[in-house]
């Protein structure tokens, strides 16, 4: 029985996958570069390396400030290649929103990112802000916060996952919202 789930779920993620996915990978080119279309291709670069289990590729995808402010971030980033397990099949975008600060010269950008990851043995939500520019402090640029939880685990299925609510620096695994939601 959780099997079929699993299949189900993974066939849904599949097919709003395959759609965000072309529209990075294939007719990126071709098409004008929107926030969104951003982000989902800076979530994409996100799963190619935990899908290879790559370590150091998913760590140059965070901040410096991010990995300096978490001194259990490598110890943090050893247990999500534990806790991911499986073989990529698709993901949904929950939500993207963007934010913009502008003062004088410095321009500062990002993105709060929301999605559901299946493979072939879970579902995962995943949860970023994801600072694409900032012209005062490079070391800034990059995943700021990063939280992922097993679906199954997630007592608020219905809402986009946001991790604990606090969006503190570093990787955090398996934490779920602490407040209320209505």
């Amino acid at each position: 029985m959780k099997r079929a789930i699993a299949m189900v779920l993974a066939a849904f993620m599949l097919t709003f996958g395959a759609i965000g996915m072309s529209g990075c990978k294939f007719f990126g080119i071709l098409l004008t570069g929107t926030d969104e279309k951003d982000a989902n291709c800076k979530f994409e670069t996100f799963l190619s390396y935990l899908n290879k289990g790559d370590a150091e590729g998913i760590r140059s995808l965070f901040a410096a400030t991010s990995i300096a402010a978490q001194p259990s971030f490598d110890q943090n980033l050893a247990e999500l290649l534990e806790y991911y397990s499986g073989e990529f099949v698709g993901y949904r975008s929950w939500s993207v929103g963007v934010g913009e600060e502008k003062d004088y010269e410095i321009r500062r950008k990002w993105y709060n990112m929301s999605y559901d990851a299946a493979t072939t043995v879970e579902v995962y939500r995943m949860a970023f802000i994801w600072c694409a520019t900032d012209t005062g402090d490079g070391d800034n640029q990059g995943i700021t916060s990063c939280y992922i939880l097993k679906y199954k685990d997630d007592p608020n299925q219905t809402y986009a996952y946001g991790g604990d609510g606090l969006w503190a620096p570093g990787l955090h695994i398996g934490k779920v919202y602490a407040g209320e939601l209505d």
